[in-house]
């Protein structure tokens, strides 16, 4: 069995075939024949079947004696095409697990227990070898092609040459006069090449005699590919082919479903379109997107329904729609559904199939309906809380961070990651009125955004000059969301903070300072300001530095006499490159090393 990454990429070069195909126009072209010949080609015995429409097998004959082949088509010469492992084309299947082509001198004298190989030998002079696929019906066909690819290994031809026909009489392949005269050749090549090459043959463009025909609307249809040699020159091993594909076109649209959408409100006149299933009580559009393809014309008109539980929810009337493979429609309700909770059955139907009172003949009438099982889950909103300050004018300095707990859950098992923002405000009039207040642009300093887990957290806030001056008061407020589209929960402390100067009344100085320390720096990483501190248990000299890993100095935090006691300090790098950095302080006392991460 094939791997996954070998299926991938037969897949991938499957589309690549098929783009050739249907590139020209909008067409939607109806894969028959897609044969690679990639099977063990020593164990397998002709004729060699390949799917046909409607369940059936179509088989690839071939003209050696005592293998089987239609009785009009005896006697042949014996070397004949068949399949090999010497070639193949590497650009459509290199990974193939069986590595095949077929070749136009397979078997000898001794039939298929004696295969002739290209690594062994040359093709036969004399050979009128062919293989044949069919037959099949063009009888709704407007236009059908035959594509292949070839390769012809051999220093000089002469007269010797591939011919690729499309037919309506296998016994035409025999060869003499019948042959050159009632077959439709498409292309004939007469020279050698290098590597392989794709080519194509139109049903409706063959010569025959002569004259340009068709054979669009026949019943029954060959298509043969058939190596001639006329017994002179030659050194080589002739003919293969590989990766041949029958496809051909009805003429009729397609409509065809794509994507279905739920649309959440965000703002006013804006919608958030996906496919991600609404939650219990929320308030959506639906939406289907389509292609109509098959055909350049215009359509007539035609309907889509949208039913929820079997109940006709919305219905357009669509006028006309113009096949484009380039063009997604959409359809979108006009009125919002209330999800309410359990599974639901969405169904759109794309106009319906013309037997079931369709307006359009489609190519294909079973991708009209598009069915989405719905599951609507209960989605309270999370439940938040700002827990400090508790009471108000609690005293923070100037420069101090300052620990704002808070706590986030949610009854629904499911809902446990959760975007929170904390802002601080120095004006918290009617936020008990309109908690969407804090959107406003008074809000004066948003300080921390992040995913989080349930359960209580911490978040630092640190006045800085010039936004929040010495005698402010600063109040707490915070959203939380369960995702997108989100459950909103306002929160606002209970308490505030005032501003203070820095060591203007200090816990810090009601303990005595025994030691020298620097302080663990914040933000750490940091992306625009560095907030830090250091204590001397005594008077001295300080020099407190900031260097790169190579040692370099690139800034100086400070330096001379200093006071006993805790100092501040920070640090705005404007012109430096992004990464690790040392702060170092050498005291009286000793020296101090601190890493940090500058992440502009």
């Amino acid at each position: 069995m094939k791997s996954k990454s070998i299926k991938l990429v037969i897949a991938l070069m499957f589309i690549l075939l098929t783009a050739g195909i249907v590139s020209e126009s909008n067409a939607e072209w109806h894969i028959m024949l897609n044969e690679s010949f990639n099977r063990d080609p020593r164990n397998n015995t002709w004729p060699w079947r390949t799917p046909g429409p409607g369940g059936t097998f179509i088989n690839w004959y071939h003209n050696p004696r005592n293998w089987p082949s239609p009785p009009s088509l005896r006697p042949q010469t014996n070397c004949s095409w068949g399949l090999q492992d010497e070639y193949f084309n590497t650009q459509v299947t290199p990974d193939a697990d069986e590595q095949a082509a077929i070749w136009c001198a397979y078997a000898t004298e001794a039939g298929p227990n004696n295969p002739q190989w290209p690594d062994e030998d040359e093709y036969w002079n004399n050979s009128n070898a062919w293989a044949i696929w069919g037959p099949f019906s063009l009888e709704d066909a407007i236009s059908a092609k035959l594509s292949y690819w070839y390769w012809i290994e051999a220093e000089n031809l002469t007269d010797d040459s591939l011919s690729v026909v499309i037919c309506l009489e296998d016994a035409l392949l025999s060869s003499g006069v019948s042959f050159r005269t009632g077959a439709g050749f498409g292309n004939t090549h007469n020279s050698p090449i290098e590597d392989w090459v794709r080519r194509e043959v139109l049903a409706e463009s063959l010569m025959v005699s002569g004259q340009n025909v068709s054979y669009l609307g026949e019943e029954e249809v060959f298509i043969a590919f058939v190596w001639q040699s006329d017994g002179q020159h030659h050194n080589g091993t002739g003919a293969y082919i590989d990766d041949v594909i029958v496809a051909w076109d009805d003429g009729l649209f397609d409509l065809r479903h794509t994507f279905m959408y739920y649309g959440f409100p965000v703002e006013e006149d804006s919608i958030y379109w996906t496919t991600r299933a609404p939650k219990l009580y929320d308030e959506v559009l639906l939406r289907l997107s389509y292609e109509v393809v098959g055909s350049n014309d215009w359509t007539d008109p035609f309907t889509i329904d949208c039913y929820i539980d079997d109940e006709l929810f919305y219905r357009e009337r669509v006028e006309t729609r113009q096949g484009d493979l380039d063009t997604t429609y959409y359809s979108t309700t006009d009125n919002f559904w209330v999800a309410d909770s359990g599974e639901h059955i969405i169904r759109w139907e794309l106009d319906t199939p013309i037997d079931d009172g369709g307006s359009i003949e489609e190519s294909n009438e079973g991708n009209n309906v598009r069915e989405t099982i719905c599951e609507v889950e209960w989605n309270p909103k999370p439940q938040f809380e700002i827990l400090t300050p508790e009471t108000d004018s609690i005293e923070v300095m100037l420069g101090v961070p300052y620990e704002v707990h808070w706590t986030i859950s949610d009854s629904n098992e499911w809902d446990q990651y959760f975007d929170v923002f904390l802002f601080a405000t120095h004006d918290s009039s009617g936020y008990s009125d309109d908690q969407q207040i804090i959107y406003e642009e008074h809000w004066c300093s948003f300080f921390i955004g992040a995913a989080v887990q349930s359960g209580e957290h911490i978040s630092y806030f640190t006045p800085q000059l010039p936004q929040d001056t010495v005698g402010s008061v600063i109040y707490f407020a915070g959203v939380a969301t369960d995702g997108f589209p989100a459950n909103y929960t306002f929160a606002f402390a209970p308490g505030s903070i005032l501003v203070i100067p820095y060591n203007d009344v200090s816990d810090r100085e009601s303990v005595e300072i025994t030691e020298y320390m620097l302080e663990p720096a914040y933000p750490n990483p940091f992306n625009r300001m560095l907030t830090g501190a250091y204590m001397l248990p005594k008077a001295g000299s300080i020099q407190l530095d900031v260097f790169d890993l190579a040692g370099r100095r690139v800034a100086i935090l400070g330096e001379g006499e200093k006071s006993a006691g805790h100092h501040l300090f920070t640090w705005q790098p404007s012109s430096i490159p992004g990464g690790v950095y040392l702060i170092k302080l050498n005291t009286q006392g000793g020296s101090f090393t601190q890493k940090i991460v500058y992440m502009p």
